[in-house]
Order: structure tokens, then sequence, then C-alpha cells
């Protein structure tokens, strides 16, 4: 928990307050907070909680604002602007394209005056991040005026943690890729009845585990105490390791009863042994669609443009007949992903993926092993 919230504190809505009309007129950004160190608001995981943030509906809101006094101050905002808060907080850093596609529907007019009122009370401060891959982004994430504000609202479950703060540039564009990755779970999760989700992101879980196995003393090196420990995690022990995914998502199932997934963004950056390491500790793996080293144009233009994570699960029987043919684990990986998708690759891109030798690579690769 933050070092300045008070559990104590909680807030409601005072009276109401006219909406204005006017979303056009220029807001000044706070920029008092810009530049803080991270933090993060860690609560007690023992249960899922019903509460959830407010949907926005497809049609124009006409609810007015409310005032809510804080720590000597007035702020005004509506309930779906709290919302919006909660979503920021989840995840740390979003950006305002992926704000705007999936908390409203697409509907900029929407989204506009509520950030920037938001902007304007010191709640949230907006930063275009540089990336070393593309065109910087416009990121969002919650001050530490918002992160305290939101929590004594009363309106986050106590079980799910909220962060606020801008990170490096690197993190602060995986924490953006987590929530276009989480809505892309999350599709699937609602299809096949599950509600209440809980966004458990790597570091909560790591902290996690951490405290745990620090307090095994000498046993912490033993391979069932980790196992143990492992299990009590939801989590599996790999090569005497135990792997922790990007982003974890729990929610209770059509039947209420608890479930989860675990959900691992690949990056241009994993080579063979990363991912073998993931698949094995039973991740769902996806990847960005530019971070996919097969011919992009396999998707066709609007897949590979759309920035849409593209799923990686692999089939481990047919890993297993190829590794038959002698090819090693991280080269019959390898293999069947350039299979089931465009049938193309370079000896670089084998190369990267495998960690191997260029000599080898031509013997691996000559067209008698296929």
């Amino acid at each position: 928990m933050s070092r300045d919230y008070l559990p104590s504190e909680s807030i409601g809505p005072r009276d109401t307050v006219p909406e204005r009309t006017s979303s056009n007129r220029q807001t000044d950004r706070s920029d008092g907070l810009r530049g803080q160190a991270p933090g993060s608001d860690a609560q007690d995981d023992a249960r899922l909680t019903p509460e959830r943030a407010p949907r926005i509906e497809s049609e124009r809101s006409v609810e007015s604002r409310k005032a809510y006094e804080f720590r000597g101050r007035t702020y005004t905002v509506r309930s779906c602007e709290i919302g919006t808060l909660t979503e920021l907080g989840k995840f740390r850093a979003v950006s305002s394209e992926d704000l705007e596609e999936f908390r409203y529907h697409g509907d900029k007019d929407r989204m506009r005056p509520d950030v920037a009122n938001l902007i304007r009370q010191g709640l949230v401060a907006e930063k275009s991040v540089p990336h070393s891959d593309t065109a910087p982004r416009r990121l969002l994430t919650l001050t530490k005026k918002g992160h305290q504000f939101l929590r004594a609202t009363g309106t986050v479950p106590r079980n799910q943690a909220t962060h606020y703060g801008f990170t490096k540039p690197r993190e602060a564009h995986h924490d953006a890729d987590l929530y276009r990755l989480y809505h892309k779970a999350l599709e699937d999760i609602e299809r096949q009845g599950g509600k209440n989700p809980l966004v458990v992101l790597d570091f909560e879980l790591k902290r996690r585990v951490f405290h745990d196995l620090a307090k095994l003393g000498p046993e912490k090196h033993s391979a069932d105490s980790k196992r143990e420990l492992a299990e009590k995690h939801g989590l599996q022990l790999v090569r005497g390791k135990i792997p922790l995914p990007d982003l974890r998502i729990e929610y209770e199932d059509r039947d209420g009863n608890i479930a989860r997934v675990d959900l691992e963004l690949a990056t241009e950056h994993y080579r063979g042994s990363n991912l073998t390491e993931k698949v094995r500790a039973g991740f769902s793996l996806y990847a960005r669609a530019q971070d996919v080293f097969w011919t992009p144009s396999c998707y066709g233009p609007e897949r590979a443009d759309s920035g849409d994570s593209v799923a990686m699960n692999l089939n481990g029987e047919q890993i297993e007949r190829i590794k038959g043919l002698g090819y090693t684990d991280a080269e019959a990986r390898f293999i069947y992903i350039v299979a089931i998708h465009s049938g193309y690759f370079t000896q670089r891109q084998f190369l990267n993926f495998t960690q191997g030798h260029p000599r080898k690579a031509i013997k691996c690769l000559c067209p008698e092993n296929f």
C-alpha cells in the first residue's frame, strides 16, 4: 500500500455538479508529479469480490459529475471516470489509443473530455514515451494523488492491486502492451462464462513468491520445497526455477469456482530457451504482430497492422514428432511455428531463435532434412 494512503480514508459524492458542455477547452496538465517514482498498492489476494469497475455504455453519457471531498480539496468526476482511473491503476500505464478502443469502445469524443478532466485535476498524467522500434506513444498513468483518490472511493476490490507513475520507457510500453493483451484474453474468458476478473502483474506475483521463498530459509534451495511453493501460487517448477508470467487473470468461472490464466507476451528479444521455459510452465504465449519473426503478410494487411497480439500456443505432440527427426527442442519449436504460419524464414531468424552456429544451421536446414 502506498505510504501516504490510509485505509481508514474513504470518500463519497457530496452533490451533483452540472456537466460542462465544451470539450474543446484547452486543459492545463499537472506537471507536479511527472517523473515521480512508480508506486503500487498491493491488496490481500485471499478471495475475489464481485465488485467491478463501471462499464461504459455505447451511447454518450448524460451523467453529471459529482463532487468528492478528499484531503481538503474538492474533485468533480463521473462514475465512468472513476472506472477509467481503475483501468489505469490496474496496469500502471495504458496507451491513450487502447483506452479509447477498449474502455470507450472507439468513441474518441467521449474519452477526450473524461481524460482532460482527470488530467486537469491532477489525477492522471499523460506523457509521450519514446519507443526504440516505433514512433513514440502517448501513455496515461495515475498520479500519486490520483492513486490515493481512487483507493479512497472504495470502488476497487480490496484484493485488486493498483499502481501509479511512469517507469522506464521500455517497462512503460510493456505495461501498455499488457493492457491490450488482457482484453484479448478477457474476450475468451467472458465467452466461456467467466466474470469478475482481477489483474495480477508480474512484479506483484514475484513479490508474493519471493516473500514465501525467503521464509523457507535453507530449504529454499530444495527442489521439493520450491515445487511445493510453486504449486501454492499456481505455478510450476521448470529446470529448478519458477517461471513467472507477464500477466495473470484471476476470475470466477461459470460454476463460481476460482480460475486463472497466465499470459506471456513474447517479444523479439526472446530466444528458444525463453519460449521453451514459458511453454513448459503452462503459460499462454502471445506476440505483437510486429514482433513475430515470420513474414507478417501471412496474416493479411489488417492483421499485421492492427497491433493485436497473436496467439503462439504450441502443440507439444507435433513438436515431439519433429524432434524425432533429429532436431533439438528449440529447432523443433522454430520449425513448428514457421510451418503453421508462413512456411518461410531466413537463416538469421533461425539462428536468433535457436542461438545456433551458422555452419550447424546450414547442415540442419539442408533440403533432405525436410
